[in-house]
C-alpha cells in the first residue's frame, strides 16, 4: 500500500502557504497585520463604549485615552514578540544618544513647518493671529497638551511606523539585487495610506486632507527608514501637533485642547488653501508645509549619515538578521 503521509504533508503546507511562512516559522505578514488591526479596532471600541457610558467627563476621557494608548503600546509589543516573533526593539522604541539628537531636530523641522505656515497666512491676508493673554488655566492646559500629543504621537508612530511599517516591508520586499529597497519604498506607500485613511473619521475631513496626512506619514517615515528607529519620527510628530494647538490651529480637525492656545487665529482666507475647520493638513498651506518638512528630514538624514541609505534590516525578517 502507498504511503500518504508525504503526499498529505505536502498538500497541508500548499494549504497553509497563503497564511504560513514555513521558512520563518510564523504567520505570513498579512496574517501579522491583520490581527496587530484587530486588536487595535477591539482597543478602540472598548476605550469608546467606555466614554460612551459614563457620559461626558474630561477626567474620563483622559483616563480612556491614557488607557488606550498603554493598551495599544502593549498590543504591538505582544504582536511583535508573539505573532511576529521578534525582538520588541524592533518597533524602534530604543535609540542611544545620538537618536536624541534626531528627536530634537525632527521636533526643530516640524516647529520650523507649522510657525512657516502661521507667517504665510499672516502675510498673505489668509488668517489673522493675536496674542491671547493667557492666564494660569491656559499653563494648565498647555501642560496637559504637552502629555496628550506626546502619548497621541507614541500610540500613532508605534502602531504605523513602528509595527506596521516593518511587517510590510518584510511582507513586500522581492529576492534578488534591490528587492529589500523596493519593499521599504512600497511599504511606506502602503502604511502612510492606511496612516491618511485611520483620520477619515476626524471631524470637518475633505479628499485632501485625508492625501496631505498621507504624505505626511511619508514625511514621518524617513527617519525610520534610514535611522530604523522612532527617534526623529517621534519628536516631529509631537512638535507638529503641540505647535499646531499652540497656535489655534485644529489638529487634523480636533480643538478639544484648544484652551492651551497662546494665540487666536481667525481664518479669513479660502478653505481649499488654510484647510478651513480641518486645520492646515486640510488644505495647500498644509500640503507645502509637509513638503517642505520631508525635504529638511532628508536633508538632515543625508548629512548626518554621509549620503541617504536606507537601513536594510527593516526589510528583512528577524530569523535572516540573526544568522548573520
Amino acid at each position: 500500500m502507498r504511503d500518504a503521509g508525504p503526499a498529505r504533508g505536502f498538500a497541508l503546507e500548499r494549504l497553509f502557504t497563503p497564511v504560513w511562512n514555513e521558512r520563518e516559522r510564523r504567520p505570513r505578514a498579512l496574517i501579522r497585520l491583520g490581527v496587530h488591526g484587530a486588536c487595535l479596532i477591539g482597543t478602540a471600541i472598548a476605550c469608546g463604549v467606555l466614554r460612551s457610558l459614563a457620559g461626558p467627563s474630561p477626567a474620563l476621557d483622559a483616563f480612556a485615552f491614557g488607557a488606550q494608548g498603554l493598551m495599544v503600546l502593549a498590543t504591538s509589543a505582544g504582536c511583535a514578540r508573539f505573532v511576529d516573533r521578534r525582538p520588541v526593539d524592533d518597533l524602534g522604541l530604543r535609540w542611544g544618544v545620538r537618536g536624541w539628537l534626531d528627536l530634537m531636530v525632527g521636533a526643530a523641522i516640524s516647529a520650523l513647518c507649522i510657525g512657516a505656515v502661521a507667517v504665510v497666512e499672516s502675510s498673505a491676508g489668509w488668517a489673522r493671529y493675536t496674542w491671547r493673554g493667557p492666564d494660569v488655566g491656559t499653563w494648565f492646559a498647555l501642560g496637559v497638551s504637552v502629555g496628550v500629543f506626546v502619548l497621541g504621537a507614541l500610540l500613532e508612530e508605534v502602531a504605523f511606523r513602528g509595527y506596521q511599517l516593518r511587517n510590510l516591508a518584510e511582507g513586500l520586499a522581492v529576492r534578488g539585487p534591490g528587492g529589500v529597497e523596493a519593499g521599504i519604498v512600497a511599504a511606506v506607500l502602503a502604511s502612510s495610506l492606511a496612516f491618511g485613511l485611520a483620520h477619515a473619521g476626524n471631524p470637518h475631513v475633505t479628499l485632501l486632507s485625508v492625501l496631505n496626512i498621507a504624505l505626511g506619514g511619508v514625511f514621518l517615515s524617513v527617519g525610520r527608514i534610514v535611522r530604523g528607529h522612532l527617534a526623529m519620527p517621534l519628536g516631529a510628530h509631537v512638535a507638529w501637533n503641540f505647535m499646531q494647538n499652540v497656535l489655534d490651529m485644529p489638529v487634523s480637525g480636533q480643538t478639544l485642547l484648544r484652551d492651551a492656545a497662546l494665540l487666536r487665529r481667525v481664518v479669513v482666507g479660502p478653505t481649499q488653501v488654510t484647510g478651513g475647520a480641518f486645520g492646515p493638513e486640510g488644505g495647500w498651506t498644509g500640503f507645502a508645509a509637509i513638503a517642505f518638512g520631508t525635504a529638511l528630514s532628508l536633508a538632515w538624514l543625508g548629512a548626518r549619515s554621509g549620503g541617504l541609505r536606507f537601513e536594510r534590516s527593516m526589510g528583512q525578517p528577524p530569523m535572516e538578521r540573526s544568522a548573520r
